[in-house]
């Protein structure tokens, strides 16, 4: 268990002071995880994207939440919902809104893990009022919350891996380069919740972004994505009969 005295966050190269140890045979795995900057690094990564993913909270509004935003709550039903409390300071409407994560409790769960990994990596007994996303840098180290700098170049150095930073878009007289970054997944997250049938309204209330704004910005789906929704009056009144060979040789894949 975590302790500040007893249990500090020491690297198995520290411990044994090895000084060949990392070159041996997992030299990758070794960096990345047995380097509490490292660690810490791709731990952020983690969380910061899949709350975004599974919240469609803002990437400027998750920095600043603070612990004691996140909560754990039960329904009359039993069921476990992690809810994230955006304040009117956070907020960029300045409206304080509360926002339920699409998968539950898992997310409250991937919390506990990152709330552990922070422990190790500052060496702190976590308070409540402490920031989630804590400052790295020199100015404000652990007492202010992480800016647009930080969490952008983490983002920026992960997708750069993984060839995902640019994307060229032909239009109709040139080529437009789109540089993806965590508001990637508010978009990503709204897309989905459209096509999965929420309501606008809903989501207007969950992103605090105005249905006009959704309409305009985030709205990308055909509506090949509603396909199933366009015809439930027929499985909900009648059997849909099956389609003709002959219908299935011609029918072409969607594109």
């Amino acid at each position: 268990p975590f302790d500040e005295i007893e249990n500090p966050w020491r690297s198995r190269a520290n411990l044994t002071r090895d000084k060949h140890w990392r070159s041996r045979d997992r030299k990758d795995f070794n960096a990345v995880y047995c380097s509490v900057k490292r660690r810490y690094y791709s731990a952020s990564y983690w969380f910061f994207a899949l709350l975004i993913s599974n919240t469609g909270i803002r990437p400027s509004e998750a920095a600043r939440i603070r612990h004691q935003d996140i909560r754990l709550v039960k329904d009359g039903d039993g069921t476990l919902y992690t809810i994230i409390v955006i304040t009117s300071l956070n907020s960029k409407t300045g409206r304080e809104r509360r926002i339920v994560a699409r998968d539950c409790h898992k997310t409250f769960e991937r919390y506990l893990i990152f709330k552990q990994e922070t422990e190790y990596r500052f060496n702190i007994s976590i308070k409540p009022t402490d920031f989630v996303f804590p400052s790295v840098s020199k100015n404000g180290f652990y007492t202010t919350p992480r800016t647009s700098n930080e969490y952008g170049a983490i983002c920026r150095d992960k997708f750069k891996s993984m060839n995902l930073h640019i994307k060229s878009v032909v239009l109709k007289d040139s080529t437009a380069k789109i540089y993806f970054s965590f508001y990637s997944f508010r978009s990503y997250y709204m897309t989905q919740r459209l096509k999965e049938g929420l309501s606008i309204f809903t989501l207007s209330l969950q992103t605090g972004s105005s249905i006009a704004t959704i309409q305009k910005y985030y709205s990308y789906n055909e509506m090949w994505s509603f396909r199933k929704e366009m015809v439930n009056h027929l499985r909900s009144n009648i059997k849909i009969e099956k389609p003709s060979n002959d219908l299935k040789l011609i029918a072409q894949d969607w594109k």
